[in-house]
């Protein structure tokens, strides 16, 4: 039910969610959903309402938790990009694609390469301090 109290029909919430890329999240549970809105839809009286009821407690689980997903990805974004800005746009085309799954992998891959740079960062400090360190004696008495 909508906040009004009417009935929201279950295929425009399923077409919503996929739209937002929630069908990536736990595709397995989002075809069971389509399945029992299936099923629903071709029943009637009594059976139609007790499957109306199972559809409609389904819709708002996965619909919440993918909202929660999403929101842990959006802070883990934001925190992300601030470390790796050069890699902004592309996360957040995956974040904004619903793909949390890639955008978890992709972003581990970002930190391995950082992780996995130990000595080129060091050298590149020892350079660029280097300039400030008096040369080769100078000053010195």
């Amino acid at each position: 039910m909508s906040e009004s109290g009417q009935s929201v029909d279950p295929g425009v919430t399923i077409d919503a969610l996929r739209a937002r890329g929630a069908d990536r999240l736990d595709p397995v549970r989002f075809r069971f959903i389509e399945a029992l809105a299936r099923r629903s839809a071709a029943e009637q009286g009594d059976a139609r309402r007790v499957l109306d009821g199972r559809l409609a407690t389904a819709l708002d689980e996965y619909t919440a938790r993918f909202d929660q997903t999403q929101t842990r990805a959006g802070e883990t974004l934001a925190c992300t990009v601030a470390q790796f800005p050069d890699a902004a746009d592309r996360l957040d085309a995956i974040y904004r694609a619903g793909n949390f799954r890639e955008l978890r992998q992709f972003i581990a891959s970002l930190q391995d390469r950082y992780r996995a740079r130990p000595l080129p960062d060091l050298l590149s400090h020892i350079q660029q301090h280097a300039q400030d360190l008096p040369a080769n004696g100078a000053g010195e008495t």
